[in-house]
């Protein structure tokens, strides 16, 4: 985003409201603004924390205007927060929130039946059949504003060519996919970097077909009729997109019908995010979820020239065509101006496809029946303040 660059002046045009002017438009600036980094911060927390060095508090001990009062904090264990009795909307109607840091999800889901905790986030998948039967607890779920992909690193020789790429897209057995990892309607399937909800979506692109014949001669036309090896590298956990340990076995098996062999490495999160910015892998399988519900959150962030140099874009691909088209979209208020080069941009990512993107999942929560009021967010935001106990 920039922001330093971005954002020429501030200035305060009365006691609610300032004015920003910016060194060049930038049609997404009000959607990013609007995201957890934009919150307003006390001037004076601010300037105590700079005089005594200690800025790093403004994240360990927070100070804000929200409907809870943060307590303290546990690495790896929890955060706990009490109602702010100061509270300018709808006081919570609870004695307090405690956020409790539980990496398994089956444990999360024990943790709920047990009633130790009355919301838990994140269920697998795999899981949602189970607990939909499961009377003492229920589920909430909203469709996300989330796409599951597989990035290819085209730094590397056998990925740098399109023809590869576009065999393993035709590999790829989404709809088996579909169905092992997510089950009936727990995921859509995706076809473009973002989902259809978002500005712009290209709802005339088609998916490659599954096609392992086809998938086989590109192959060969691109040198690798014997095919050839490929290092996978996958997360440990599991996220919106299913477990990856399983999904990686999937397109294993996929690949593995057009003489590829994905070799799987799998890490811990940390160590994952570490290694695959730094491009040591060939495959890797993530998700991201969008921040603000405008498309250049997802293509300028995941899929322009410029993501290649932080590591973000994991594909590190960079095309002059499509990164041109992005830049524009953000430069024009027009929605329909965006929409059109939004749509010029997907065509060039389906043909050159430097990810297959794999699915849209639904977000999955479990609650205790008592639960009442939660709303989930697509974005992945949660807001508790609305919940009570029945």
């Amino acid at each position: 985003m920039e922001m330093g660059t971005l954002i020429k002046s501030i200035d305060k045009v009365d006691d609610s409201h300032v004015r920003f002017t910016l060194n060049q438009p930038e049609a997404p600036f009000l959607a990013d603004l609007a995201m957890a980094f934009g919150s307003i911060l006390s001037k004076e927390y601010a300037d105590s924390l700079l005089a005594s060095k200690k800025t790093d508090d403004i994240n360990q001990k927070p100070i804000g205007t929200g409907p809870f009062v943060f307590q303290r904090y546990a690495k790896d264990s929890n955060t706990r927060y009490k109602v702010n009795l100061d509270y300018f909307g709808k006081k919570p109607q609870m004695d307090g929130l405690v956020l409790a840091v539980t990496l398994d999800p089956n444990v999360r889901i024990q943790r709920v039946r047990n009633n130790e905790c009355q919301i838990g986030l994140t269920v697998k998948p795999q899981d949602v059949p189970m607990l939909k039967q499961d009377k003492s607890l229920k589920l909430a779920q909203v469709e996300s504003q989330t796409t599951s992909f597989l990035a290819m690193n085209t730094r590397h020789k056998a990925l740098s060519d399109v023809r590869v790429r576009q065999a393993i897209a035709m590999a790829f057995d989404q709809q088996n996919y579909l169905k092992t990892v997510f089950g009936e309607g727990g995921a859509k399937a995706a076809i473009n970097p973002y989902p259809s909800s978002l500005l712009g979506y290209a709802k005339d692109i088609k998916p490659w077909p599954h096609d392992v014949e086809k998938a086989k001669a590109l192959l060969k036309e691109a040198g690798y009729a014997d095919g050839l090896t490929l290092k996978y590298y996958i997360s440990t956990g599991s996220g919106p997109g299913g477990s990856p340990a399983l999904v990686a076995q999937l397109i294993q098996g996929d690949l593995a019908k057009i003489g590829i062999k994905a070799e799987i490495t799998q890490f811990e999160w940390g160590e994952f995010v570490k290694r695959t910015k730094a491009g040591e892998h060939d495959l890797m399988m993530m998700s991201w979820t969008g921040d603000n519900g405008d498309p250049d959150n997802f293509l300028t962030t995941n899929l322009s020239c410029a993501a290649t140099e932080s590591g973000e874009n994991r594909a590190f691909w960079c095309d002059k065509a499509f990164n041109d088209a992005i830049e524009k979209a953000k430069r024009i208020n027009d929605p329909a101006q965006r929409t059109a080069l939004y749509e010029q941009a997907q065509q060039i990512f389906h043909q050159q496809m430097p990810w297959i993107p794999l699915a849209h999942p639904l977000f999955t929560d479990v609650l205790q029946p008592k639960v009442q009021g939660y709303v989930q967010s697509p974005l992945g935001v949660y807001d508790f303040s609305t919940v009570t106990l029945d």
